[in-house]
C-alpha cells in the first residue's frame, strides 16, 4: 500500500480507493479467502469485468444469484470459521520456521542473567528510552526445572 501511495505522489487521495480495493479483494495466504468474502459472503465483482465483460457477468440472472446470494449465507460461518483455522495453522508454521533458528540455552547455577523489567515498574522520566532489561544477577540456585533465584551483583 505504501509503495502505491509514494509512486502516486501528490495524487495518492485519487489512489487510496483503488489500492484498498486490491487489498480487500486479494487471498490472503493467512486465509485462503479475500476479506471482502469473509465480511461480505461473495466474491466482488472486479471494475474490469465490468468494462470488459466476462462470463461471469454476460450470464448474470439477477433472480439466480438472489437464491444463490441467499443460500451463500447460510454457509457463511462455515466460511469463517474454515479461515479461521487456516489462520491458526499458518500463525503456527511461522512460529516454527522462525524458532528453527532460536537456540535453547540451558541455564545453570553461577550463570549471570539480565531480567525484563515489568512495564509497570518502568513508567519514568525517561519514555521510550528507559531501559528494558536491569541487572546483571548470578543465578545461586534452582527452585524447579527452569525456575532460578537470583541474586543482585
Amino acid at each position: 500500500m505504501k509503495k502505491k501511495l509514494d509512486e502516486a505522489k501528490w495524487l495518492w487521495a485519487d489512489e487510496l480507493p483503488n489500492v484498498l480495493w486490491s487489498i480487500r479483494t486479494t487471498t490472503k495466504n493467512s486465509t485462503g479467502e479475500t476479506p471482502f468474502l469473509l465480511a461480505y459472503g461473495a466474491e466482488a465483482v472486479l471494475p474490469v469485468e465490468m468494462c470488459e465483460p466476462t462470463l461471469r457477468v454476460m450470464l448474470f440472472n439477477e433472480d439466480a444469484n438472489w437464491e444463490m446470494m441467499k443460500a451463500a449465507l447460510d454457509f457463511l460461518p462455515e466460511a469463517r470459521g474454515n479461515a479461521a483455522l487456516r489462520q491458526q495453522l499458518y500463525k503456527l508454521r511461522m512460529t516454527r520456521e522462525y524458532n528453527k533458528r532460536v537456540s535453547r540455552r540451558i541455564l545453570k547455577v553461577g550463570d549471570f542473567v539480565l531480567r525484563k523489567m515489568e512495564v509497570v515498574g518502568r513508567a519514568n522520566e525517561q519514555g521510550k528510552l528507559t531501559p528494558t532489561w536491569e541487572g546483571p544477577y548470578e543465578i545461586y540456585e534452582e527452585v524447579r526445572d527452569g525456575i532460578y533465584r537470583i541474586q543482585d551483583m
